[in-house]
């Protein structure tokens, strides 16, 4: 299943000639293990002849050219894996409490971030807080983000979540815990 692709655009000289270079990156996710075969890729284009016609413009002629097909061998999700399966490179989580004097119906900005290497933004999972008694939580809309980094794609979530206090005292706000599988290390 195709997720996403980049397209980066260049020119090349080969041989003396110019040529505009159009590279498309796909990244694929697989909907189940096995072994897949991908297809030819047909490029149909007009390379440049190294003539020049009556009006000193550059000739050129139609072309077809094909790759080779590619097989993939997906592996199967380990029976070990917990739910839900995010297999990535690396995983980073990390947290930011808002500062200041708290008082209680004032709202408290709880950050969480996550930062994935091999993931859709969109695959990272909402958070389950257990929150202690009397401290409620509104969240915002999460802010999600995918970009690609040298031939990888990197996901960033920051979901920002308004905790406020209903009663005085001290709250311990519980471990906040994401399960992801190292691609890297199984």
């Amino acid at each position: 299943k195709r997720a996403s692709s980049e397209d980066n655009i260049y020119t090349t000289n080969i041989k003396g000639v110019p040529y505009l270079v159009q590279e498309r990156r796909f990244i694929l996710y697989a909907e189940r293990s096995g072994s897949f075969e991908i297809g030819s890729v047909l490029f149909q284009g007009y390379f440049a002849t190294g003539r020049r016609d009556l009006f000193g413009q550059m000739q050129s002629t139609p072309k077809r050219i094909r790759s080779n097909g590619l097989t993939l061998n997906v592996k199967a999700m380990p029976p070990t894996a917990k739910q839900p399966w995010l297999p990535a490179k690396q995983l980073t989580l990390s947290h930011y409490l808002s500062e200041g004097e708290f008082n209680v119906g004032e709202p408290i900005t709880l950050t969480l971030s996550t930062i994935a290497d091999g993931l859709m933004a969109e695959q990272i999972p909402d958070f389950d807080l257990q929150l202690p008694d009397n401290l409620k939580a509104y969240p915002d809309q999460p802010e999600i983000d995918t970009n690609w980094n040298n031939g990888s794609v990197i996901a960033k979530r920051t979901d920002k979540i308004a905790l406020i206090p209903t009663q005085p005292g001290r709250y311990e706000l519980p471990a906040i815990e994401l399960h992801w599988w190292n691609t890297q290390t199984d």
